[in-house]
């Protein structure tokens, strides 16, 4: 892809607040990872901020998964209602109603890919997910 894919990537981080005290990382081999993957193949691991979360999703092998990630909000501190994603590689929100419905998020990763998702509260996430000025 091309290095302003790569910046808005890196952008997510800090749109994220992930070098912030708050933040905590549970990896795909934990007990107690509260995300669900629809594919054993495709591992998700995520940060944790207050009202906050941002998925890792990896996916390393040679070809195109579909995807179910499920989430608990509570369970990862998030409120139940007005949830939405972004793409944490661009500032674009997913689609609420066909991709992500608050607690399950479908999506197709191409072989060898990642994606960064950020969930969080409508009202704070959607001014956090502003695309930076350069």
């Amino acid at each position: 892809d091309s290095p302003l894919a790569f910046f808005e990537a890196w952008n997510s981080h800090d749109r994220f607040g992930l070098g912030e005290k708050d933040v905590k990382f549970t990896g795909y081999w934990e007990k107690g990872n509260e995300v669900k993957c629809s594919n054993k193949k495709v591992k998700v691991s995520y940060y944790t901020r207050p009202e906050r979360v941002m998925l890792v999703i990896c996916h390393l092998t040679p070809d195109i998964q579909d995807l179910e990630i499920t989430i608990d909000p509570e369970k990862l501190g998030l409120p139940v209602d007005n949830l939405i994603a972004f793409n944490g590689e661009s500032p674009r929100q997913i689609n609420q109603l066909a991709d992500f419905d608050g607690k399950k998020l479908k999506l197709k990763l191409r072989d060898y890919d990642y994606r960064y998702i950020i969930i969080g509260p409508e009202k704070s996430l959607t001014e956090a997910m502003k695309p930076l000025k350069r």
